[in-house]
This record gives C-alpha cells, sequence and structure tokens, in this order.
C-alpha cells in the first residue's frame, strides 16, 4: 500500500515518544500495544481485499483510528492515512465521510498528482461524480505541465469515458462539459490515443456551437485528427463554419484519411506487440476496405483466443476485427468460428464481453444463419439483462426480429417492436432495423425523419451515406436495397438535406452508422 513505510515511520515514533495513558493536545492514547499492532496492521495492509472485505475495512479504520488518536496536534501524519481511509471507506460505500475527506483535500490544492489517486477512486467507486470533476478540475490547474503524465496515468481510458457516458445518459451535460474540458487541459488519456483525446475535443465542439461560440469550436476541431469523430462533422451542414471552412468535404476527408493511416501505421511499426496499436491500425485498414492487411496483422493474436480476450480492454476487440475481416473477405465460416471461440469465456468472468456476445448474435443473422442466431439468443438474453446497456438490448432485440423475418415467422415477435418504440431514444438505429425486418418501411422513415430532425442526426445522416468500398456483411446489416429505398423517400430525402450532405465516401461501412 502507497506510502505504508513512511505511516509506519511516523507511527512508531509516536509509539516510542509519547508514555502510555500520557495527555496530549489530542483525545487519550491508546494503549501501546494496540498502538503497535494497528501500525503492524497498516504496513501489512492486503489492499486487494480492502477494496472488496467490508469486515476488513472496518478493522483496518479502527487501527487507523488508533494511528490518528496518537497524532494529537501533529497533523503532518494525517494525510498519510487519507488514502487508505478512503479506500476502506470506498468499499464500504460511506460517500458522506468521503466527502469531506476529499473537500480537504481538493482545498490543499497540492501538486503532486500521486496526492489525487485515492481521492479519485473513492469518488468513482461511489459515484460521485461531481465531487470528482471538481476534484480533477483542481488537479489539471494545480499540477504542472511536466507531471500531467502522471496525472493521466491515474485514470484510465476505460473508466473515463465510462463517466461521460454516465454523465450523458444521467442527463448531466453541464458536468460532462467540465469533466472534458478538465481532461482536455491535462491532455488525457496520452499515449498517442488520439481517438479517445478526439473523442473530448467532440464534446468541447459541440458545447461551443451550443453556446454560440464558434471560434472556441473552431479551436477545438483543430486539434482533431480521427476520421471517428470528424467524418460526422464533415457530413453536417451546422459543422461547415467551425471545421476547416471553405474546404471541399471529400477532399478534406481524403487528407484524414492520409493522416490517418500515416499515425496508424508509425504507431504499429513502434510497437508491433502492443495490442492498442495493432486495433487501431487493423481498424483503420478495415475502415478503407484493408480487410487482408488487417487480417495478417492480427494473426498472431488469435494463436490464443482465450489469452488475448483476457489480456486487456483492447483483446476482444482484436478477435472482434478479425472476425469481422474474414466475414468481409468471404470467410463467413472462420468468422463465425472465431467469434465462437471468444464467446465461451463465461460473462460472469468477464463481463466486458457482452459486446462481443451481441456482435456473435449480429453476424449470425446477417450471415445467414437466422435459426442459430435466434437459439445464442435464447441463451444470451438472460444474460444481458444482467450485463448489457439498454442500448445493447435494443440490438438483440432487433436481431432477433430479423432472424424472424428470415425464417418466415414475424409474428413470433411478440411484443418486442413496442417495447423498443418505448426506447427509441436510446437506440435510434435498432429501431430502424427492426421497422425494416418488419416491413414496415413507412415506419422506418417516419423514425429516420425524426432523427435527422433531432438534435442528434449524426448517425442518421451517416447511414444515409454511400460508402464505396464496403464488401460482405457488416456490423447491424440489412440488405442494402432497403436503405436504399429508405434514401428515396422524400420526405427523409429533404430531412437530410435541411441538415446533412449525401457523399460517396471512400470508406467501407464497418463500424460507421448502419441505421
Amino acid at each position: 500500500m502507497k506510502r505504508a513505510f513512511e505511516i509506519a515511520l511516523l507511527a512508531l515514533a509516536l509509539a516510542e515518544a509519547v508514555p502510555v495513558g500520557a495527555v496530549a493536545s489530542g483525545p487519550v492514547l491508546p494503549p501501546e500495544e494496540a498502538l503497535r499492532e494497528a501500525v503492524v496492521a497498516i504496513t501489512q495492509l492486503d489492499g486487494d481485499r480492502l477494496a472488496e472485505d467490508g469486515d476488513y475495512a472496518r478493522e483496518v479504520l479502527l487501527h487507523l483510528d488508533r494511528i490518528e488518536a496518537a497524532s494529537g496536534d501533529r497533523t503532518e501524519v494525517i494525510p498519510y492515512l487519507e488514502g487508505t481511509r478512503l479506500t476502506a471507506l470506498a468499499t464500504l460505500q460511506h460517500r458522506d465521510e468521503i466527502g469531506r475527506i476529499v473537500d480537504a483535500m481538493t482545498a490543499r490544492r497540492s501538486s503532486r498528482p500521486e496526492d489525487y489517486a485515492d481521492a479519485f477512486y473513492a469518488t468513482l467507486a461511489t459515484a460521485d461524480f461531481a465531487r470528482f470533476v471538481v476534484l480533477l478540475e483542481t488537479a489539471s490547474r494545480q499540477v504542472p505541465g511536466v507531471a500531467r503524465g502522471e496525472l493521466n496515468a491515474l485514470l484510465p481510458r476505460q473508466t473515463g469515458r465510462g463517466v461521460l457516458r454516465q454523465l450523458k445518459q444521467d442527463g448531466r451535460n453541464d458536468l460532462r462539459v467540465r469533466l472534458a474540458t478538465a481532461l482536455h487541459r491535462t491532455g488525457w488519456p496520452g499515449g498517442g490515443d488520439r481517438h479517445t483525446a478526439d473523442m473530448i475535443s467532440s464534446i468541447l465542439v459541440e458545447d461551443g456551437l451550443q453556446r454560440g461560440d464558434a471560434a472556441a469550436a473552431s479551436g477545438y476541431a483543430q486539434t482533431m485528427s480521427s476520421t471517428a469523430f470528424l467524418l460526422p462533422m464533415i457530413v453536417q451542414r451546422r459543422y461547415d463554419p467551425v471545421l476547416a471552412p471553405g474546404e471541399d468535404r471529400l477532399a478534406l476527408l481524403a487528407r484524414l484519411l492520409e493522416q490517418e493511416d500515416a499515425e496508424t501505421l508509425g504507431g504499429y511499426e513502434a510497437a508491433p506487440d502492443e495490442p492498442k496499436w495493432v486495433l487501431r491500425r487493423a481498424q483503420f485498414l478495415r475502415s478503407v476496405g484493408r480487410d487482408e492487411e488487417a487480417l495478417t496483422l492480427i494473426q498472431p493474436f488469435l494463436e490464443d483466443v482465450a489469452g488475448t480476450a483476457r489480456s486487456g480492454e483492447d483483446g476482444p476487440w482484436l478477435i472482434n476485427e478479425a472476425a469481422y475481416a474474414l466475414i468481409a473477405l468471404g470467410r463467413s465460416q472462420e468468422g463465425r468460428a472465431l467469434m465462437e471461440a471468444l464467446i465461451t469465456l463465461p460473462l460472469s468472468e468477464e463481463p466486458s464481453l457482452i459486446s462481443q456476445n451481441i456482435n456473435y448474435l449480429e453476424i449470425l443473422e446477417e450471415t445467414g444463419d437466422p435459426e442459430g442466431a435466434l437459439a445464442h439468443a435464447a441463451t444470451l438474453e438472460p444474460e444481458a439483462a444482467v450485463y448489457a446497456s439498454e442500448y445493447g438490448r435494443m440490438w438483440v432485440s432487433s436481431t432477433v426480429i430479423c432472424a424472424l423475418a428470415q425464417l418466415g415467422r414475424r409474428e413470433e415477435a411478440g411484443g418486442r417492436l413496442e417495447v423498443m418504440r418505448a426506447g427509441r431514444d436510446v437506440n435510434p438505429s435498432a429501431l430502424v432495423l427492426a421497422y425494416l425486418c418488419s416491413g414496415d418501411v413507412d415506419a422506418a422513415a417516419a423514425e429516420m425523419v425524426r432523427r435527422l430532425d433531432s438534435d442528434a442526426p449524426s448517425s442518421a445522416i451517416l447511414a444515409l451515406q454511400d460508402y464505396e468500398l464496403s464488401r460482405g456483411p457488416f456490423r447491424g446489416s440489412f440488405p442494402i436495397q432497403h436503405l436504399n429505398a429508405l434514401r428515396q423517400r422524400p420526405e427523409v430525402r429533404a430531412a437530410l438535406e435541411r441538415v446533412g450532405r449525401q457523399l460517396t465516401l471512400p470508406l467501407a461501412r464497418t463500424s460507421w452508422g448502419n441505421y
């Protein structure tokens, strides 16, 4: 545990310097033996157990109380104990007491990154996002530039993205923008991760536009280079004044793709065994229809699917990309087999694999095995109720509807479509797909118009683009003629023209807006 040695020295010094039973300016000292026992317990602390075991956390708090009682007016001892106390309190979900400690830590305005680590952990563990944002805002201003890499390392990519996503779902946009601003100030996440950095910038571009501050929005847009976040801006008219004003949109896209090609190739060549860079390079290659090259890069990671899946957050996505590359190359059986090997890992042990489980369901339906899709759905749906978000569960429902339609059994969909309508704002793309598979093109067109006229039209605009490099089934696919028919509807074309533009993009559809 951090600073255990310093804690031991301080506490032992106190135990030796102050006679048992003496009265200092603080409370009566505990017996010497009890204090020494507390010191030993803290210096031999089991950090993993402390984060999980409530009874152990209570014991640790008692030991910390004894050490603090021995400190009397020596308040310099307290900061050394706070981190351990915060972890114990987080295990017990004592949010109010954590709040008091974190507020005091924030007020000290430390310039040392390590002083914020335990407070970050405790506020996030208790979902106190407002206090976490205040803490990070303070750290982003107080920690000097040379130490910001250490500060950024305290917040894993997956955690930071998760908080931003949760704040969006909760409708706490002001807090989300403040968090994005603090993260942008520190250069989070660093490590050459432009994709995540651009996600932060895109939030701030949107905020600038909503506030009518085009200069601020333009400034943030100029820091971005990832096609994943710039393509939605290229096809929307509202971004024209802030994203390379006056430049031809396809020329801009070509320039961005050239930059991303060079960046991902450089990152991969510098670290060919690093899953993060292999994944980024493979995703870029797939986005421009170079599936064979992507598959070649990932091949070494396919020798041990389970090991790759457990290697970190990028591991499962390497398997995922390889499977879709195989399918795009016409090797559907191999792609399905690869995903099947991945999803055999139990969700109870690897809950993050829920995304790949849903993708496998879609692959079965898309590649002509609707009965297999329904069989997998029967197993998946109870688990999705536990591990998947509402967004993911809607993809499951839409895929089941499509599988039933392939088998001529639309009537068995039951009330799925009605449930999906109630969640239309959560996953409107899945709802459009369900309408199309149900044969209700009128409803699909009406939903598409609603999305185009909403405050968040990006996915609908992307779904209506031409992707000239697409081949084979793609994620969330449905026969492309259905989308073409939808796009030719006068009401859909008029709505698209109001907010966006239809382009023929030098891209494969891959993970761009499907519906």
